[in-house]
C-alpha cells in the first residue's frame, strides 16, 4: 500500500475522506459525522482564543503553547480533504492513469529510487503521533480529572470546575487535540506524496525523453553511414 493511500485511510477515520462508492444514507452519516467534528473542534478553539483575549498576557500567550492557533491551522488542513475533494480525486486519476504509469523496469527503478527515501520519513513521521497523544492523554486521564482541570485554559458559560459540567469540555478537548493531530501530520504527508510522486514523474518524463532522443540520434547516424 502506498503512503498516500495509508494517510487516506486514517482520514477515512478522521471524518474527512469519505469513502468512494458509497450508498446515499452512509454518505449523510457520515457528513453528520464530519459536521460533528468540526463542531466539536470549533468551540474548543473558540473558547480558548475567548480565554487568551480575556487574559492577554505574555504567560498565558506563551503558556497556552500556541494551542489555540494549532487548532485552527488543524482543522483547516482537515477541511482542505471536505473542500477540494473532487480535485484531489482528480490529480489520484491522473497519477494513477496509464499516461504516469511506468513503462518498463528502468522507469519502475526511477520511481523507486524517488519515493522509497520518502516512505522511509513517512512511516516514523505517522507513527511518533501516537507517542505523543497517548502519553499526553493518560496523564491529563490521571491527573486532570482528579482536581476537575482541563488540559488547556477555556472559557465555558458554565461552571465545569465541578458537577457532570466538567466532563463536556474535558472530552471535546481530548477529542479536539487528538483529531488536530491526525489532521495536521497526514494532511502534511499527503502533501509531500504528491510532491515526491510529481517529481518521479518528471524523472520518467526526462528519461523517456532522452531515449527518445538517444533512438532518433542513431536512426541519423546509420542513415549517415549509409550514404
Amino acid at each position: 500500500m502506498e503512503t498516500g493511500e495509508i494517510a487516506f485511510l486514517i482520514l477515512k477515520f478522521g471524518g474527512v475522506w469519505r469513502p468512494l462508492n458509497w450508498c446515499n444514507w452512509k454518505i449523510r452519516l457520515y457528513n453528520i459525522l464530519t459536521l460533528v467534528i468540526f463542531f466539536i473542534m470549533t468551540v474548543t478553539a473558540i473558547s480558548m482564543i475567548i480565554r487568551l483575549m480575556m487574559s492577554l498576557n505574555i504567560e498565558t500567550f506563551f503558556g497556552g503553547r500556541m494551542m489555540e492557533f494549532s487548532m485552527v491551522l488543524a482543522m483547516c488542513k482537515g477541511g482542505v480533504f471536505v473542500i477540494n475533494r473532487r480535485e484531489i480525486l482528480n490529480l489520484n486519476n491522473i497519477l494513477n492513469g496509464a499516461l504516469c504509469y511506468p513503462r518498463s523496469e528502468e522507469e519502475w527503478k526511477i520511481r523507486r529510487d524517488i519515493l522509497q527515501p520518502f516512505k522511509k520519513y513517512a512511516i516514523i513521521f505517522g507513527l511518533s503521533a501516537p507517542f505523543v497523544i497517548v502519553p499526553e492523554l493518560m496523564i491529563s486521564m490521571v491527573e486532570n480529572t482528579s482536581e476537575k482541570q482541563l488540559n488547556f485554559n477555556a472559557w465555558f458559560p458554565f461552571n465545569y470546575n465541578s458537577g457532570p459540567g466538567y466532563w463536556i469540555p474535558f472530552i471535546f478537548q481530548n477529542l479536539t487535540m487528538i483529531y488536530s493531530c491526525l489532521y495536521d501530520i497526514n494532511h502534511d504527508i499527503v502533501f509531500l506524496d504528491y510532491l515526491y510522486q510529481i517529481c518521479a514523474q518528471v524523472s520518467i518524463l526526462q528519461y523517456r525523453i532522452e531515449k527518445k532522443f538517444f533512438f532518433w540520434d542513431k536512426i541519423f547516424i546509420q542513415i549517415g553511414d549509409e550514404k
